[in-house]
């Protein structure tokens, strides 16, 4: 893999706040291209 990829996935697994927001981000991102 790439090691910048494990390097950023390192950082947000050890940042719960990170990682949460960037979840909230995703959901965010669905909703907002989903439109029924």
């Amino acid at each position: 893999m790439n090691p910048l990829i494990i390097k950023l996935g390192g950082v947000l697994l050890d940042s719960e706040e990170a990682l949460e927001r960037l979840f909230t981000a995703l959901v965010n991102y669905r909703e907002a291209h989903q439109r029924p």
